[in-house]
């Protein structure tokens, strides 16, 4: 094994409004840095254009250190890296405001907030402004059109935190539904094209093409689990380092990590698995009740993972008796888990 060690903890997202999942993550986090010296990364797949904000909150209420690493699946892809974000939004061409409004067309402010309102030449409302109530920064614009006699929304333009214009938009004004979304990079090329079809009346993900500067498709997935996948063999690519993946919302990552685990370059990943809650449907019939579909996949092979981490010694002895050895750990004190197998 490498002298050289990351651990990451995979996480769903890490919004102001967070889960127990997430905050028992941010304490992990604290814990191995005070105690370990370890400073790991925590790593989020949900789409979060104003991440930036709520890492000051952070480190504000002091959840994290200013050594806290985050990293996240679109901002991979996007590659808003800090350096670049910053060239663009400092640069005589920022669209830190968003887009300039069409001289015919008036722009009015919205009394009571920082919002503003785009009126064309008839005086008919095509844009919304929306922007933060806590920094005045634009978060989104809203688009509009006249669809069946009525003014439905068919756009809107998604900011980020310094002003980048990161994702477009393009919603079907019947059902109000985005089916069709650009990610662009900070030059504004496209990086990620997401489809969606409706199916009795719910969006679901159809296809995600990953692109590169010049436009051509370089990789293709039905999911955004192949598209996590690609990111896991991306992120754990340095052959001179050993990461150990701490995998905190199982029914995104588990299994993108154990193929990346498997696969020929994967002999520098460790998988550990944490269970959070109880692992069957019914916690009073943990013998026979059917099992948590978060937890499905860990527990029909115990064995596969290198460790799986449990609530208590009774809930590690359940689930031995029922599903199988396997190498299951317990949380140490003050909320971190390091089990010796994998560092």
């Amino acid at each position: 094994m490498s002298d050289k060690l990351t651990v990451m903890f995979l996480n769903l997202d890490m919004k102001r409004r967070r889960t127990g999942i997430e905050n028992a993550a941010l304490m992990r986090a604290r814990v191995f840095e005070r105690e370990l010296d370890i400073v790991p990364s925590i790593l989020t797949v949900s789409y979060d254009a104003h991440f930036a904000e709520t890492r000051e909150q952070l480190l504000r209420d002091g959840l994290v250190t200013v050594n806290t690493r985050f990293q996240n699946l679109y901002d991979w892809f996007q590659e808003m890296d800090a350096a670049e974000v910053a060239a663009v939004a400092n640069a005589e061409d920022s669209r830190a405001t968003g887009p300039s409004v069409n001289g015919r067309w008036k722009e009015a402010s919205v009394a009571g907030t920082p919002d503003f309102r785009v009126y064309d030449e008839d005086g008919t409302c095509i844009m919304y402004r929306k922007c933060s109530r806590d920094t005045g920064v634009l978060e989104y614009v809203n688009f509009f059109c006249m669809a069946s006699g009525k003014r439905r929304k068919w756009r809107r333009d998604t900011y980020s935190t310094a002003g980048i214009l990161s994702r477009m938009q393009y919603i079907d004004p019947a059902s109000g539904e985005s089916l069709f979304e650009h990610y662009l990079r900070p030059d504004g090329s496209v990086a990620i094209i997401q489809l969606y079809q409706l199916k009795n009346g719910e969006r679901e993900l159809w296809k995600i093409s990953l692109m590169n500067r010049s436009g051509v498709c370089i990789a293709e997935y039905s999911s955004l689990e192949g598209l996590i996948e690609h990111w896991l063999r991306e992120v754990t690519s340095d052959q001179n380092c050993h990461f150990v993946m701490v995998s905190d919302k199982n029914r995104y990552y588990y299994r993108p990590l154990c193929r990346v685990k498997e696969s020929e370059s994967g002999a520098n990943v460790s998988v550990v698995a944490m269970i959070h809650a109880v692992h069957t449907k019914d916690g009073f019939k943990v013998q026979t009740s059917g099992t948590n579909s978060n937890y499905a996949d860990i527990l029909s092979d115990p064995a596969v993972p290198d460790a799986i981490v449990v609530g208590t010694e009774k809930q590690k002895q359940d689930i031995i008796e029922r599903y199988g050895p396997g190498n299951l750990a317990l949380p140490v004190s003050r909320g971190c888990v390091y089990p010796t197998s994998v560092l």
